[in-house]
């Protein structure tokens, strides 16, 4: 089985500018920058032939290069925070990737629970903090904004958890 996720890269550039706001955070364990992408969507786990009908599927999406700029911040978790990320500006060229996605999950015979898209960047996790220190850092950083990216790509992901941290590579 395989656990996987189409996504997006982020500039080396982009990057420099995020892991500054990796501080001031009790109990966060942060990413590291290898791990720093636009989610479009998760799968889960997919046996290897599903796999090679969702690799097929999403080799025929077809877009047109579009730029996106990272805005804001936030936390997933309500009253218990999970995570903390940076957030994407409204973008319909994203909404539409993140589709077409879901598009090709569908074809590949996938079964997707519907979920409303959040794009954003995640830069730390919890396993418990209390909520105050996370409303304070998503405060402290909900002006950030990035130059634009020029997105004319997106990646098929595998995540491998592991003790401490996942990690991700890229399906050829």
């Amino acid at each position: 089985m395989l656990r996987l996720f189409t996504g997006l890269s982020i500039p080396d550039h982009i990057a420099e500018r995020l892991l500054p706001l990796q501080t001031n955070l009790p109990k966060a364990r942060w990413r590291p920058r290898e791990n720093f992408h636009i989610t479009l969507k998760f799968f889960g786990e997919v046996d290897h032939e599903t796999a090679n009908k969702l690799h097929e599927a999403l080799s025929k999406i077809k877009f047109e290069p579009f730029e996106l700029t990272l805005k804001g911040s936030g936390w997933f978790g309500g009253n218990k925070p999970q995570s903390v990320w940076i957030g994407i500006s409204p973008c319909e060229s994203l909404k539409q990737l993140h589709l077409a996605s879901v598009k090709a999950a569908k074809i590949a015979g996938l079964s997707i629970e519907q979920q409303r898209y959040t794009p954003h960047i995640t830069l730390a996790y919890f396993r418990t903090t209390p909520p105050e220190p996370v409303v304070n850092w998503v405060r402290q950083h909900s002006l950030f904004k990035s130059q634009p990216i020029f997105i004319n790509c997106f990646k098929l992901y595998t995540s491998q958890l592991g003790k401490g941290k996942s990690k991700y590579s890229v399906e050829d």
